[in-house]
């Protein structure tokens, strides 16, 4: 059950996250850190919907000297719940945007790429309308032709309102 289990309700999410980077990425980049926050609506007691954003920060060496990418993520998403009870397994998915700012010998290259996302999380709920979370998801980013893997995993606060 969401946060806010009164369909139209809506659901402020915010948590840390750190991201694994695992396929057709620079060797260079092993962990970026950030953040998520999340605005969605409840749809009645198995299903919300939303909007997902996220910033990740990414840096490393390569043969150039320091490297880095900083990411921001717009996501349009939905969510699952498998239950309804206090502990609470979901599915999610979503596809959206991905800004990429990268940075390497002294220049900054931006891109805008297609991305997606599929993931199963646990929401634990505290009081009626506060839960924590905790998720992972497995996302493909388009990123010049190529199709770029990353792990994500995310923990925080959802409250409903």
């Amino acid at each position: 059950m969401p946060a806010s289990p009164n369909s139209g309700s809506w659901i402020l999410s915010a948590g840390g996250a750190v991201d694994f980077p695992h396929s057709n990425w620079s060797p260079a980049y092993r962990v970026g850190i950030g953040s998520r926050a999340e605005l969605s609506v409840s749809l009645g007691p198995n299903w919300s919907a939303g909007l997902g954003m996220g910033y990740f920060h990414y840096q490393g060496n390569d043969s150039t000297g320091p490297i880095l990418i900083d990411e921001i993520r717009i996501l349009p998403m939905v969510r699952y719940y498998l239950t309804t009870g206090k502990v609470n397994p979901y599915f999610s998915g979503g596809a959206g945007l991905a800004v990429q700012f990268a940075a390497g010998s002294g220049t900054i290259t931006s891109t805008l790429n297609p991305d997606a996302f599929f993931g199963a999380g646990l929401e634990i709920r505290l009081a009626d309308r506060e839960a924590i979370f905790m998720e992972t998801n497995y996302s493909v980013m388009m990123a010049y032709s190529t199709a770029a893997q990353d792990t994500e995993a995310v923990a925080g606060l959802r409250s409903g309102f």
